[in-house]
């Protein structure tokens, strides 16, 4: 990332070819500008607790595999409409990726 930084690239840039949001790649960028390198090598993430139960999951996963959608902006709609829980795209996105598969 710090490379193509410095070829030019700008962070959307970046972000696009390594298939990150730019608001990731100026994140590392800044830590690697303001901090030492070496606290790149590191993770601090945690991660949370889950905003669907097991359930919830199921239940999303059986009606995206029933139903088709042109985009994932359609799936946080359906969300919030059926659980009352805000997601957006970009969680959705890392969630459908990691989580279902139709096939």
């Amino acid at each position: 990332m710090v490379l193509l930084l410095d070829k030019e690239h700008s962070c959307v840039g970046v972000g696009a070819i390594l298939l990150l949001d730019d608001d990731t790649t100026r994140k590392y960028r800044n830590i690697y500008l303001n901090q030492v390198a070496t606290s790149l090598l590191t993770d601090h993430n945690k991660g949370r607790k889950p905003l669907l139960t097991a359930e919830r999951s199921k239940t999303l996963g059986i009606h995206i595999c029933g139903d088709t959608y042109m985009g994932s902006k359609g799936i946080v709609h359906w969300i919030e409409k059926q659980f009352i829980i805000p997601y957006s795209v970009t969680a959705i996105n890392a969630l459908l990726t990691k989580t279902w598969s139709c096939l």
